[in-house]
């Protein structure tokens, strides 16, 4: 598919098959020790998964609500500030994080595909505008 152009589902759909669900079933089997049997089960653990990922971004935008947390966060982000909460300061997850990244930028598919998916998002901002 990388000789070939992709519309922006396609490009969705290359990136979370070869990135979030491998991500995704690696860390349920390293951290919890769960590996689903078949693909039913698969699929219940990525619905459950994106049930959890919007209870807590529910929980954030509460929080927010409350005592501005993720407005100090999203700053510290903008300003290039290095410190996250949740992460070791001695930089493993970082360093984690630019290591996949590079093995996975060598991946001509994946490369296109995030092109195609990150102009798409843009051109909806645009339109929104």
């Amino acid at each position: 598919m990388s000789d070939q152009a992709m519309n922006p589902q396609q490009a969705y759909d290359v990136l979370f098959g070869h990135v979030h669900l491998p991500v995704f079933f690696e860390k349920l089997a390293q951290d919890y020790g769960i590996v689903p049997e078949n693909e039913t089960e698969a699929q219940q653990l990525l619905e459950i998964g994106s049930k959890l990922r919007a209870a807590h971004t529910d929980e954030l935008t509460k929080s927010a609500t409350a005592d501005n947390e993720f407005l100090g966060y999203a700053n510290q982000q903008l300003d290039g500030s290095p410190e996250q909460p949740g992460y070791a300061a001695d930089g493993d997850y970082d360093h984690a994080v630019k290591e996949v990244s590079a093995q996975l930028a060598q991946d001509p598919t994946l490369h296109h595909a995030v092109l195609t998916y990150q102009d798409a998002v843009a051109q909806t901002v645009l339109d929104a505008q």
